[in-house]
């Protein structure tokens, strides 16, 4: 009988430590990965055929995983390959190439639960097509504006008289550069400065997304695991600072669990079954008139901040769902898109 938790994810992950934690006090048992242990310190094998060895990864540092005893497959936040040094680019990418289909295809054959497959991720990294769906489910969404056109660039912002805000599409960090996975730097949501010349002509260069700004009450950050829904109101309007992003303040603006109206946490619910994702972070806003309003969903978001400022247990939802096995699932068998900027190493 399967009974192993594979979690795949960074060493300086703290988040997945207290729920790893939690799980092992609990009685289960888990397994550690991170991607970037290969292949200097983990290596692969399987076979397929006359004579079948289920996938089995070994380490130098600590005992084998048996891939075929895996039954939920948490997919934290895994750093990329760590490769030895190559003569040239050519052949580093290469290496990199296959060292990404044959665990991925290893990790993709497994009949399991998925918290989420990287397939489900990539496929809800798409803000333009997260509006497009959040409408289709009821919920309400901005005015939006995704162009490359000058033209309508300047139009948008015309029609909102300048209470406009740009913000990017793909992944918001900067990353430090050479190995690991830290970050040392974000792109902001940003009002757009009418106070300056715009050069709308740069649009042409890259689209941008241009949304109408949206006088809040409060910001609203929500964690779907399975069906459980935890929501916090965070008190972004009385720093001028974080009128527009509250995460220029983080964890040091006020905290608040709400709860949600049941209509509302339906069409969450809905919005986050329609990408296959058993894990979601999603942020709205609470107008000034008391609407949600629907902005984006991360499909690997952080919450261990929301644990620290508040008393929701949400380490406690995320060990209950990965040592059930969740609801029974078969693998993601979608590739993985290279197009969509995230930093999948699988």
């Amino acid at each position: 009988m399967k009974n192993l938790v594979l979690v795949l994810t960074n060493s300086c992950d703290i988040v997945a430590d207290k729920v790893i934690q939690l799980m092992r006090d609990r009685g289960g048992s888990v397994a550690r990965f991170d991607p970037a242990d290969m292949p200097l310190r983990s290596t692969l094998t399987m076979q397929l055929g006359a004579k079948t060895v289920p996938p089995y990864l070994f380490r130098d540092y600590g005992p084998g995983i048996e891939l075929d005893q895996v039954k939920s497959v948490w997919y934290r936040r895994p750093s990329t390959f760590i490769l030895p040094r190559y003569s040239t680019e050519h052949a580093a990418r290469f290496a990199a190439s296959e060292l990404a289909m044959a665990l991925g295809g290893a990790l993709r054959s497994l009949y399991c639960f998925w918290m989420n497959s990287p397939g489900a991720i990539v496929e809800a990294g798409y803000k333009v097509d997260q509006l497009v769906r959040a409408d289709k489910v009821g919920l309400l969404v901005p005015d939006t504006c995704v162009t490359s056109q000058p033209a309508h660039a300047r139009r948008f912002v015309r029609e909102h008289n300048g209470k406009v805000i740009i913000k990017v599409m793909g992944d918001p960090d900067i990353y430090a550069p050479g190995e690991g996975p830290a970050v040392i730097g974000n792109i902001y949501t940003s009002r757009l400065r009418v106070d300056e010349p715009v050069p709308y002509e740069r649009v042409q260069d890259a689209p941008v997304l241009l949304q109408e700004e949206i006088p809040k009450q409060a910001d609203i950050r929500i964690i779907v695991i399975g069906d459980i829904v935890h929501a916090v109101a965070i008190d972004s309007q009385q720093d001028e600072q974080t009128v527009v992003d509250w995460r220029r303040g983080g964890p040091g603006l006020a905290h608040e669990v709400i709860d949600l109206p049941e209509q509302l946490r339906s069409q969450l619910l809905s919005l986050t079954g329609s990408y296959h994702l058993s894990f979601a972070a999603i942020d709205m806003v609470l107008d000034t008139s008391g609407q949600y309003i629907f902005l984006e969903i991360n499909p690997s978001g952080e919450w261990g901040w929301l644990e620290r400022v508040t008393d929701l247990d949400i380490s406690s939802s995320v060990a209950t769902i990965l040592m059930s096995g969740g609801p029974s699932a078969t693998p993601d068998h979608e590739p993985v898109s290279q197009a969509s900027g995230a930093r999948l190493p699988l």
